[in-house]
Order: structure tokens, then sequence, then C-alpha cells
């Protein structure tokens, strides 16, 4: 009799557990990303501001930093 009381209590920690692992784990996959995002955003922001203090007054020049950057710059 007290063998079934055990295992049922062994049954709702372990289950119990296993909700928390994947309620933390969704939650650290969030900031994880959003971590991620803001520093992407911030790197772009960045590199933008220092090609617009690199920006030539000549258009051949740009052409040649679109062909560096492999990327058409407008």
């Amino acid at each position: 009799m007290t063998g079934k009381i055990f295992f049922k209590l062994i049954g709702a920690v372990l289950g119990l557990l296993v909700v928390a692992l994947v309620a933390v784990d969704f939650f650290a996959s969030k900031v994880a990303e959003s971590t991620y995002l803001e520093t992407l955003e911030r790197e772009l922001i960045d590199k933008g501001k220092m090609l617009a203090i690199a920006l030539p007054s000549n258009p051949i020049q740009f052409k040649q930093y679109a062909a560096a950057a492999r990327g058409r710059l407008t």
C-alpha cells in the first residue's frame, strides 16, 4: 500500500520537473532570440553610421563600395 503512494509521489515530482524544464526552455529561447535580434539591429545601425561617415561624393567610388560589399548601394 505505501509503495503505491511513493510511486505516485515520485511520478508527480518528475511530471512537475518536466513541465518546469519545458517552460524554462521556452522562455529562455524567447530571451535568446530577442537578444540576438537586438544585437543584429545594433550592428546594422553601427555599420550604417560608419558607412555614412565614409561615403564619398564621387559616383564611381559608390560602385567600388558596392562591389567591395557584394551588394547594392542606393
